[in-house]
């Protein structure tokens, strides 16, 4: 499994691109979150989100259906990648980190990474 970072600012970061991660594995790629100047390059698979009613869900919602995809805060399972949204207590509403599982990977990576969030404060 391969873990990307795309970006590694807050939403409204005047710096830095929004956090967004990457998963590969088999194949596959899943894109958490991210935005615009945090999009990954070549073909993805899924797009998924920590927080649908973040600020930047119009713009996630744009990137993801200009690839034939749809952001959601949903769970994805192909190739031997899993992620699986699990509630977090992040907001005031409803936010979810990603448990994150790779057949074949469990001896190096334990039983799963639990994405909390890659939100910034306030995301």
């Amino acid at each position: 499994m391969r873990l990307v970072t795309l970006g590694v600012g807050a939403q409204a970061s005047p710096l830095y691109a929004p956090a967004g991660l990457l998963v590969c594995r088999g194949g596959q790629r899943v894109m958490l979150d991210g935005g615009p100047g945090a999009e990954p390059r070549g073909r993805i698979d899924a797009w998924r989100v920590c927080d649908d009613r973040s600020e930047l869900r119009t713009q996630l919602h744009q990137l993801a259906r200009a690839r034939g995809l749809a952001a959601t805060v949903s769970a994805f399972e192909a190739g031997g990648l899993a992620l699986t949204p699990r509630l977090v207590t992040h907001t005031s509403h409803p936010t979810y980190g990603y448990l994150i599982e790779a057949a074949g990977d469990e001896g190096r990576l334990g039983a799963g990474i639990l994405l909390l969030s890659t939100m910034g404060e306030g995301g």
